[in-house]
């Protein structure tokens, strides 16, 4: 029976695949949070309302927080490098400006920080 070693190379990779996985969620909600910035206020309250109704939903809340501000604490971040990436990879050939790592990480803050 395999048992993968925690300690080696199956939990580095576990670990990378994990962390992009994370950039590639955040990027789609920057993607959403761009689109819909002035609906915001109103979003995040509607959320905050349905989310208190459920205490699952909290602590998955205050998990994702805090998994970005280990994996997105500065616009230079791996995290929002890859979130870069993503946002590039989607908007090629669209003929649109791609936000700066910068605009992303500001994007993404501004979305955590309502709820």
């Amino acid at each position: 029976m395999y048992t993968p070693d925690r300690g080696g190379a199956s939990h580095i990779v576990g670990e990378r695949t994990r962390k992009c996985r994370w950039a590639k969620n955040l990027a789609y909600v920057y993607q959403v949070d761009s689109l819909l910035w002035r609906e915001r206020p109103v979003l995040a309250e509607e959320v905050r309302i349905r989310m208190d109704g459920v205490a699952a939903w909290r602590t998955w809340l205050e998990r994702v927080q805090r998994q970005a501000e280990v994996l997105f604490p500065d616009p230079a971040s791996p995290g929002v490098t890859e979130a870069h990436r993503v946002v590039r990879a989607e908007l090629a050939g669209q003929e649109v400006e791609v936000p700066s790592p910068a605009v992303i990480h500001a994007g993404i803050r501004l979305f955590l920080n309502e709820l």
